[in-house]
């Protein structure tokens, strides 16, 4: 019982360190998976922080083929303050002929475990569930905008997006672009595809600077 009770109290620390990570939150979802109930087509929080995770490790990269392409706005157009904008982008250069599906990885095989060991994870399953996005695992391709100001990292907006082409909230818009006449922001887009909740393939990252103006 007390080697379950240190369990346990490892268990909570790593929940608690997990629900931490999941506090990040894009302004925007397109489309989020607390609508619906579909595995696919959709994004979420938790591939928000896979995003992020990548992106801490340095896996994120540019590639000829992999990375989107931005059609809309058109290459040195003017981002309003006040209207928002309708932005489109292609999943990857025409180079990409074929369809990047998710790889189908290793099959594990479960190994046995004792009793007290089975209703420890389920309950740590179970605590890890209630602390995230209570969203399935997703398959499929999501996309991570990002808006960023001059010379920052911190983006002043965000999207999550399972779509290629979609127009900002207006307020979210007008306030992250308050004060920024004049100005010229990067527009970033990250790339990846998930099998079942995971990261299979990318990110793949693509920008362009736009300036700002009434």
């Amino acid at each position: 019982m007390k080697r379950l009770a240190c369990l346990l109290a490892l268990g909570l620390g790593a929940c608690s360190s997990s629900a931490t990570q999941q506090e990040a939150a894009a302004d925007e979802y397109f489309v989020d998976c607390t609508g619906t109930d579909a595995g696919t087509g959709v994004t979420s929080d938790e591939n928000l922080a896979a995003f992020i995770n990548a992106e801490a490790s340095g896996k994120v990269k540019e590639d000829q083929c992999k990375s989107p392409v931005i059609t809309s706005p058109a290459a040195g157009a003017k981002l309003s303050i006040v209207t928002s904008p309708s932005i489109a982008f292609d999943d990857a250069h025409p180079c990409a002929t074929t369809p990047i599906r998710p790889r189908a990885g290793l099959r594990q095989i479960p190994r046995q475990q004792p009793r007290y060991s089975r209703i420890v994870e389920a309950l740590f399953a179970r605590m890890s569930t209630e602390a995230q996005a209570h969203c399935g695992a997703i398959s499929g391709t999501n996309y991570y905008l990002k808006v960023l100001p001059p010379g920052g990292t911190t983006p002043i907006y965000s999207a999550m997006l399972s779509v290629t082409s979609f127009t900002p909230d207006s307020a979210k818009w007008q306030k992250a672009m308050s004060g920024r006449n004049g100005q010229t922001v990067t527009v970033v887009i990250e790339r990846a595809v998930f099998l079942k909740g995971d990261m299979n393939d990318g990110p793949y990252s693509t920008q362009a600077t736009f300036s700002v103006g009434p």
